[in-house]
């Protein structure tokens, strides 16, 4: 069968295993295309596409149940799901942007500190209470 993939060349393709293919259509969010003569499970280019969109839907925080719901709803619905993601998104990620830049302080206080570990962590911190409150 032309432009199919069986369900291992789609794993690799993907870099997914088959539990999580298969809990994708446990939750009827994809389905193989066909089979093969061998009873080897089949994906066209629109079960593929799914599987990938379904995945990334997972990497940005939807659970298959959010993502089935989507799935149902309108084109306005979906986009001010995916909107109030992104906002999230942008939260977490000015969380992680904080962390990154405290870690890169700490790590300059360590070299330049005979202090304990935790001491410096607490002193670097605790300057930034200091100018938060000024």
């Amino acid at each position: 069968m032309n432009g199919y993939k069986t369900l291992r060349e789609v794993c690799t393709m993907l870099n997914l295993s088959r539990r999580v293919i298969q809990g994708y259509e446990k939750t009827a969010l994809v389905s193989p295309t066909s089979r093969n003569k061998y009873g080897h499970l089949l994906y066209d280019e629109k079960a593929i596409s799914r599987i990938a969109g379904i995945r990334f839907c997972q990497k940005i925080g939807l659970s298959l149940k959010d993502i089935r719901q989507l799935t149902q709803l309108d084109r306005s619905a979906i986009c001010e799901i995916l909107e109030d993601r992104l906002i999230d998104l942008e939260i977490e990620q000015d969380k992680l942007d904080y962390l990154i830049r405290k870690t890169d302080e700490i790590i300059d206080a360590v070299g330049t500190s005979d202090n304990d570990l935790l001491e410096v962590i607490y002193r670097t911190i605790k300057e930034e209470r200091k100018t938060c409150q000024e």
